[in-house]
């Protein structure tokens, strides 16, 4: 009788001991606990005789000691899911309402890139956890209805500022213009001057020999 009464002693021991693994607490040792981390979880962890309640449990037990009971919980063994959770871009109904994702407190902004060079419309904008068909990331395209027109562009002579760098037609391809100084149509080759368009008294032509002879 003395064996027995002490195989009993320890089963009484180890059933009042509490057991934790990881994130799972078995507090009446009955090898099911409560926690986020636990596979199945135990509705009363005070009582060994009672384990899994699954769809049984009580609806006023709150299992993750979040403050909100299985009623109102739509995960009841997750704390960090509940009615006034911020909802988040994880792919899970943090706040119970019965959406995923919506309005979530880390969403991304994402530019409207109708052109498809790449750049996003600063002006045009939506928050979301994914880009929204035909948006990025980025926001700096000076005018999104001309794909040839971008940051990456390269600047020409056209009246444009086509790197969106807020100048027009600096380092754009120049052309180069000759002095006309007797106004005869023709310039002088050893007078010249490179830039987008014609400066005052300038012609494309070189072909002067004498610019001081309007006859010449």
């Amino acid at each position: 009788m003395l064996w027995e009464s002490a195989v009993l002693f320890s089963i009484l021991f180890l059933l009042a001991c509490e057991t934790t693994i990881g994130d799972c607490i078995d507090a009446d040792g009955d090898g099911v606990g409560v926690g986020i981390a636990c596979e199945q979880v135990d509705c009363d962890d005070s009582d060994p005789t009672v384990q899994v309640c699954g769809d049984d449990r009580p609806e006023d037990t709150d299992i993750d000691a979040d403050g909100y009971t299985a009623d109102a919980d739509c995960n009841d063994n997750d704390p960090t899911v509940h009615p006034d959770a911020a909802e988040s871009c994880n792919n899970v109904d943090d706040d119970c309402d019965g959406d995923i994702d919506e309005d979530p407190s880390d969403a991304t902004a994402w530019y409207a890139d109708t052109d498809g060079d790449g750049f996003g419309d600063p002006d045009a904008s939506t928050e979301a956890c994914t880009a929204p068909t035909g948006s990025v990331a980025d926001n700096t395209d000076c005018d999104d209805t001309q794909s040839n027109v971008s940051p990456s562009a390269d600047e020409l002579c056209n009246n444009v500022d086509d790197d969106c760098d807020g100048d027009i037609d600096e380092d754009g391809a120049p052309v180069l213009w000759y002095a006309d100084t007797d106004g005869d149509g023709f310039g002088d080759p050893d007078t010249s001057t490179e830039a987008c368009t014609a400066p005052t008294g300038s012609v494309a032509d070189n072909t002067d020999c004498d610019d001081t002879q309007s006859n010449v």
